[in-house]
């Protein structure tokens, strides 16, 4: 009796699954290389704007993207779903929200590529081929075997965000890498501050030769060869150590640079998504710092240190620097 009860309640309070299953909302279209490219362009001149700048709101921002997005799209666009008909009054936020959690996101990781490859040291490539490689880098497209230098003409447009990327790259939020190079900007302005070599010797410089008193003399074209000795002297000065400043500060940043290449090398190692070519490359450089750095430390690079000569070649020696000072002896007589 008691079952026959529990399977009367049961079977009342029966309800369909289906009936509490939330519907799901339905996806939007996926967003075609041709969206991400004029979304780019839409924010870099909505954050260019000189009249508005930074001084914006969220939802103003917003709007003024989709301002600039509906200016940038081809015509025709509208009640397709597609370019600024995403959010045809702003309000939402669509756009801006790709871009900042999907283009902008996927431009940063490619720039790690990219910065891999520039420091692979892989010679003879044009920028433009670097990128290529990058790109299949960050796509996973090469191969096991296969060196970097084949994928030199990869077809970047396969790469959905590349027009993205190339309007983003000189922005703040998405800025590529740039190669280390010497010397840096930091030598660049040490020389800006000391001046270059005109500076020195056609403007006027403040000297303390004009705070000491001039003792009378008999002649003034005397005491002007006197002042003009002493300012040659001090130009001279401030040249010297100008010259010892840039030296020191070149030696500093090419230590400041292989060291950072050694770290970028090492990282690369240890990253286990790197391919096994990449690697290869990194432990060959890494290989040939150590050697070099060695050879530093030794002595001249590549030179080997002689061994000490034998008595006889001592005695040889003596006797050919004796008949060097007899003959010398006789030129003199």
């Amino acid at each position: 009796m008691p079952s026959a009860i529990t399977s009367f309640f049961r079977s009342a309070l029966a309800v369909r699954r289906s009936d509490f299953c939330i519907a799901r909302m339905p996806h939007g279209k996926k967003w075609t290389a041709d969206e991400c490219t004029v979304a780019a362009k839409a924010y870099v001149a909505a954050t260019q704007d000189e009249i508005n700048g930074a001084d914006q709101t969220a939802a103003d921002f917003s709007k003024r993207l989709n301002s600039f997005m509906k200016s940038f799209s081809p015509p025709a666009c509208a009640g397709t779903g597609t370019y600024w008909d995403r959010d045809p009054d702003g309000r939402r936020g669509v756009i801006w929200q790709f871009l900042r959690d999907t283009v902008t996101k996927e431009c940063q990781k490619f720039n790690v590529s990219l910065n891999r490859v520039r420091n692979a040291n892989l010679s003879g490539l044009t920028e433009e081929e670097k990128v290529n490689v990058a790109v299949a880098s960050h796509l996973r497209k090469i191969s096991v075997g296969e060196t970097l230098y084949s994928y030199k003409n990869f077809d970047k447009i396969s790469w959905r965000f590349y027009g993205a990327w190339h309007v983003l790259k000189d922005t703040e939020k998405v800025r590529a890498p740039q190669q280390s190079r010497l010397p840096s900007e930091e030598v660049a302005s040490a020389v800006d501050a000391f001046g270059d070599n005109s500076t020195l010797s056609d403007s006027p410089v403040e000297s303390p030769v004009d705070d000491v008193p001039v003792l009378s003399v008999s002649s003034k074209s005397s005491r002007r060869g006197r002042d003009k000795a002493k300012n040659d002297a001090f130009f001279n000065n401030i040249l010297a150590k100008k010259t010892k400043i840039l030296a020191e500060i070149r030696t500093e940043e090419r230590r400041k640079a292989d060291a950072m290449r050694m770290n970028n090398w090492l990282a690369m190692l240890r990253d286990p998504n790197i391919p096994d070519r990449l690697k290869e490359i990194a432990f060959e450089n890494v290989e040939e710092e150590v050697q070099k750095s060695r050879r530093e430390r030794e002595g001249a690079p590549g030179l080997i240190p002689l061994p000490p000569p034998t008595a006889a070649e001592a005695h040889e020696n003596d006797d050919i620097s004796a008949d060097s000072h007899g003959y010398e002896g006789t030129a003199a007589l």
